[in-house]
C-alpha cells in the first residue's frame, strides 16, 4: 500500500467539528500519517530539514484546512513558504516531490450554495484555492480533485458521520491507485497504467505517447517528466 501524510493546519483544531471528525475517521489506518502543524510549531519555529525529509517518505501529500477569509492558515503558509523552496520542491533537476500526488482537503464553515456567482462568495471554493494547481504543477506534482466539506459547524451528526466516511473511503481509493501504479493527473489530460515491465503513457486529447521514467521501488513510482499547463464568504470560522 501506498503512504500518506496529511499536513494538517488549524489554529483551533480543539474547537473544531469538522476536522475533528474527519482526522478520527483515519486515524487509525497504518498506511495515513497526521502531521499537525499548529502542535508541532506552536510558535512558527518550522524545522525545514525535518519537514522535507518527512515529505520524502510518503506517495500521498494530503493537505488539509479550515478557510480563513479565502485562503489558508498563517503557519501552513509559512510552512509552504519555507519547506517548498528552490533546490527541494523546485528547480532543474531538483523536484523531490515530483510524481507525488497532492490532495487538497478543505471544510468551510458557510453553505456550500454561498460558493456560487449568485451566493454572497461569488464563485466556487476551488477558484480561491487555484495557487494549489500553480504549486502541483510547479513540483511536478499530481494534483487530485480536492475534497470539501461545507457547513461543518451546523451539520447533522447522521451527516457529518457520512462525510466522514466518504473522506476515509477517498483516502483508501487514492492510496489503492497510486499503489496500483494508475495515477490521474488531471481531470482530461492523462492517465497513467503500469504493470510488469510495461511502462506506457497516453495523452487522451491528443494521443501521443509521452515519455516518462519509471523508477522501481517496493512496486513501482512514477516520476512524471513532462509539464501540463491547467487552464483553469466572506468567513473565518474556527469551528469549521
Amino acid at each position: 500500500m501506498a503512504k500518506a501524510l496529511i499536513v494538517y493546519a488549524h489554529p483551533a483544531h480543539q474547537r473544531s467539528r469538522a476536522n475533528q471528525a474527519l482526522l478520527n475517521s483515519v486515524k487509525d489506518l497504518t498506511d495515513v500519517t497526521i502531521h499537525d502543524l499548529y502542535e508541532v510549531y506552536p510558535n512558527f519555529f518550522i524545522d525545514v530539514p525535518a519537514e522535507q525529509a518527512l515529505l520524502e517518505q510518503y506517495d500521498l501529500i494530503v493537505i488539509q484546512h479550515p478557510v480563513y477569509w479565502y485562503n489558508m492558515p498563517a503557519l501552513l503558509r509559512e510552512w509552504q513558504d519555507l519547506v517548498l523552496e528552490y533546490g527541494f520542491a523546485y528547480g532543474k533537476g531538483t523536484r523531490k516531490l515530483a510524481g507525488k500526488g497532492l490532495w487538497v482537503v478543505l471544510t468551510a464553515g458557510a453553505p456550500e450554495h454561498t460558493y456560487a456567482e449568485d451566493g454572497v462568495n461569488e464563485r466556487p471554493l476551488s477558484e480561491y484555492f487555484l495557487q494549489y494547481d500553480r504549486m502541483a504543477n510547479v513540483c511536478g506534482m499530481q494534483k487530485l480533485e480536492s475534497y470539501e466539506l461545507y457547513y461543518g459547524r451546523h451539520t447533522s451528526d447522521a451527516d457529518l458521520n457520512k462525510r466522514c466516511a466518504d473522506y476515509r473511503a477517498n483516502l483508501l481509493r487514492l492510496l489503492k491507485e497510486i499503489y496500483g501504479g494508475r495515477v490521474w493527473i488531471s481531470s482530461a489530460s492523462l492517465c497513467l497504467f503500469s504493470r510488469r515491465g510495461d511502462c506506457r503513457a497516453i495523452s487522451k486529447a491528443t494521443g501521443a505517447w509521452l515519455g516518462i521514467r519509471l523508477l522501481s521501488r517496493r512496486r513501482c513510482d512514477w516520476a512524471i517528466r513532462l509539464r501540463l499547463d491547467r487552464p483553469r464568504h466572506r468567513e473565518r470560522d474556527a469551528l469549521c
